[in-house]
């Protein structure tokens, strides 16, 4: 153990790199809707009793499919599934694969209006090529429901899987 303790304080940009995660994935929407209802930001209409009463059941997530726009298809390649999303307790999660629109200015999809953030939200999200070239591409999504995906590979195949946000934050 202390020769991995030496070998790791030896480093500094590792252990830079190390923090630098734990501080970005506390501070992102992935982990403030992670904690909403735990911090007791659900809002004034929830009592205590409905909330204890909710984590004593296990939550059903149904998803729905995206209604894909401008030329966006579902992929489901390597299992990922068709394009999705579930709400569950004020949070929205995406699920499948999808390629965008050859014209990344127009909208993959737009979210019904109970599942859309308060504001503009962007979140990074991987892609591939047909050779496996692996690259980051980006999910913009706006208050009005309006999802744009970008990035070099993104109209080739991009996951959804793993995105969540808040509805209305």
């Amino acid at each position: 153990m202390s020769q991995f303790r030496t070998r790791l304080l030896g480093r500094p940009i590792i252990v830079l790199a190390l923090v630098s995660a734990v501080l970005i994935g506390t501070f992102t929407g992935v982990g403030f809707a992670a904690t909403r209802k735990s911090s007791g930001l659900s809002g004034p209409s929830q009592s205590s009793a409905t909330s204890s009463k909710a984590a004593s059941t296990a939550a059903k997530i149904v998803f729905h499919p995206l209604q894909l726009l401008n030329g966006a298809k579902s992929q489901q390649a390597w299992g990922t599934g068709p394009p999705q999303y579930a709400v569950s307790g004020g949070v929205v999660y995406f699920s499948g694969s999808i390629s965008a629109p050859q014209n990344q200015s127009l909208p993959a999809f737009v979210m019904p209006a109970g599942a859309r953030p308060g504001y503009y939200d962007c979140f990074s999200i991987y892609s591939a090529n047909n050779a496996n070239t692996q690259a980051v591409a980006a999910l913009h999504i706006y208050a009005n429901g309006k999802a744009y995906l970008q990035g070099k590979y993104a109209s080739i195949f991009t996951s959804l899987t793993g995105v969540s946000f808040v509805v209305g934050y």
